[in-house]
């Protein structure tokens, strides 16, 4: 990608204080690059490609440069976070594709104000994004590369990148880019039904592939009585294996569950919904499946014990979309877990085009088709359908197939959860951001056990700990936090959301709703406050027991209540917030609200 962005421009134009310029070699095809303003700061650029006879596109990249002052950090989905700035050789840029990633990035300062957010319109086709330093004279150089091998031939190519350079948070710009791909043809988000916005309990951590109907269906009834409303039931339904491999993925037979039917009728019976694990293209090599379609495979895993299966052969897509439609009839199941959705990515050598039982020639457009397929049948048989995808594969397009967006596996890490459910938070919208599962030790004190509840706040959490092994006091501060979450569940999923120093993991994250304010400290830090709403919340998500706050002007006598982990009140007192410092005693994991 460098040597191709370092070529001699073809084209150019200057656009919002930067210099946009069309690199590389368009060959047959005749170019026309336009500049739209949107508003102050914002603009759209549009290359069209146009050639008499059908053909693949050409290897070009949009080129800009800019001022690199005060630019100290790059957010990017694929890093759950800001990472540093690059320079302009690096080939560490943003991949994405249907599969994979979302073709955004924001460069914003210290203080976390964005600089230059940039995001490109085609969430289907592979392309790359990337930005960095020029260390020759400090300038700042983006670039993104729309056209990757294996593209279908056509006479027309249209692309369209979105710049602002707006001085907004970063956090606003991100947002902004998910609503701007909300308005697309063809990227209209799934609803989410209101199952979706419930905790969820998970077997995956507690159980892994060792998921046997009745100890399973005795923990639903433990989660249920704790308020989650969905069970998620993982790998190891499928096999009495518990090798961890896919070697037996692909037939998809209850060999351990038995009757999936009557287990789906007694979860049912609970008030819970079932959403079942599947991984999509995985088909091992010792399943009946894999001799069916050993001529369809994109490649072979040995280490995974299994083949990816191609979805450009119209047989594998039919296989999947009947599959799944089937069970989801035969078994009552309320919605599926669809895993691994990104395996499906472009291999070198593999036969490009349609011919020898293609009918797609694109991959990413296969993943589209199968895709769409699948949410069109389920949806007919299930209106209030249910879909789970997992970080990585969770782009504007993936949001029109699935209203459940989880958090990428961080088994017992807090701090990876808050991450990871910030950034799929900023691309989410208006479909439900989940956490990844939630466990921890049985010897874990309760307010430490408590931090991976709350690094997950201002997500849906699903709950993957045994809870019949746990203490009198774990369990007590599982209902608390799982109950005063449904409690302000439309402020953390819905309020508008903020976080701070994304480069650090976010040590701080607000939410704003209707009348309150829900604020979680994950570092030793100052609060700032200001302009306060009727109720304040401040989680102390840290293992100190003090929070200090700082008001920014005299914001008057409120009353304050602080609770432990557990819920019990600790404290009840009237504080004048006068301008200035503030020590709050709150035990570790513990509340405040702020009230008058």
């Amino acid at each position: 990608m460098q040597q191709l962005a370092c070529r001699p421009a073809i084209a150019g134009c200057d656009v919002l204080g930067l210099r946009l310029d069309l690199v590389g070699d368009p060959g047959p095809f005749r170019h026309r690059l336009s500049i739209v303003s949107i508003a102050a700061g914002l603009a759209e650029v549009e290359l069209v490609l146009e050639v008499a006879a059908p053909a693949p596109p050409p290897a070009i990249v949009l080129r800009l440069t800019g001022e690199a002052a005060g630019i100290a950090h790059t957010w990017r989905p694929d890093r759950s976070g800001s990472v540093g700035i690059n320079p302009d050789w690096s080939n560490d840029v943003v991949a994405a594709r249907a599969a994979s990633q979302s073709p955004v990035l924001c460069l914003h300062g210290i203080d976390g104000i964005s600089r230059l957010t940039l995001a490109a319109a085609d969430a289907t086709h592979g392309s790359l994004l990337g930005a960095g330093v020029r260390e020759e004279d400090c300038r700042l150089i983006g670039r993104y590369e729309p056209f990757l091998a294996g593209r279908a031939a056509a006479t027309r190519f249209s692309v369209r990148l979105r710049l602002d350079v707006r001085a907004v948070p970063w956090h606003q710009a991100v947002q902004e880019v998910a609503r701007w791909w909300e308005t697309m043809p063809g990227l209209v988000p799934m609803p989410v039904p209101g199952a979706g916005r419930e905790p969820m309990y998970s077997t995956w951590y507690s159980f892994h592939q060792a998921c046997d109907p009745q100890p399973v269906l005795a923990e639903c009834r433990r989660a249920r009585e704790l308020g989650c409303t969905a069970v998620i039931v993982d790998d190891g339904w499928q096999t009495c294996d518990t090798s961890r491999g896919y070697h037996l993925a692909g037939d998809w037979q209850p060999e351990r569950m038995g009757d999936m039917r009557a287990f789906v009728d007694g979860v049912h019976a609970l008030g819970m919904r079932v959403l079942l694990w599947y991984a999509v293209p995985l088909i091992g090599f010792q399943t009946a499946a894999y001799k069916r379609f050993e001529r369809c495979m994109l490649r072979r895993d040995e280490r995974l014990g299994c083949g990816i299966a191609d979805p450009r052969y119209p047989e594998v897509r039919a296989f999947l979309c009947d599959l799944y439609e089937r069970q989801l009839v035969e078994w009552g199941l309320d919605g599926l877990k669809l895993d691994f959705i990104d395996c499906i990515q472009p291999v070198a050598g593999m036969a490009l085009g349609t011919g020898d039982g293609r009918d797609i020639g694109d991959l990413d457009e296969a993943v589209d088709a199968l895709m769409k397929e699948v949410v069109r049948r389920l949806q007919a048989r299930r209106p209030d359908l249910l879909i789970e995808f997992r970080q990585g594969y969770i782009g504007p397009l993936m949001r029109s197939f699935g209203n459940l967006f989880r958090a990428g596996d961080c088994p017992y890490d807090a701090a990876a959860n808050r991450a990871r459910i910030v950034a799929v938070r900023m691309l989410a919208g208006s479909s439900a951001t989940h956490a990844d599962m939630l466990m921890w030790s049985p010897h874990d004190a309760p307010e430490v056990a408590a931090r991976q509840l709350l690094a997950v706040l201002f997500a849906v959490p699903q709950i993957s700990v045994l809870i019949e092994r746990l203490t009198t006091a774990q369990r007590a501060m599982l209902s608390f936090w799982l109950g005063w979450w449904r409690e302000h569940r439309a402020t953390l999923l819905d309020g508008t959301l903020s976080a701070e120093e994304p480069e650090a993991g976010c040590p701080l994250v607000a939410a704003e709703g209707a009348g309150e304010r829900i604020i979680a400290v994950y570092a030793d830090r100052v609060v700032r406050l200001a302009a306060l709403p009727a109720r304040c919340w401040l989680v102390n998500a840290t293992s100190r027991s003090e929070l200090v706050v700082l008001a920014a002007e005299p914001l008057g006598r409120r009353r304050v209540i602080v609770r432990d982990c557990q819920g019990a009140v600790v404290s009840t007192d009237d504080l004048d917030l006068a301008a200035g410092a503030h020590r709050l005693a709150v035990p570790p994991s513990g509340l405040v609200l702020l009230e008058g």
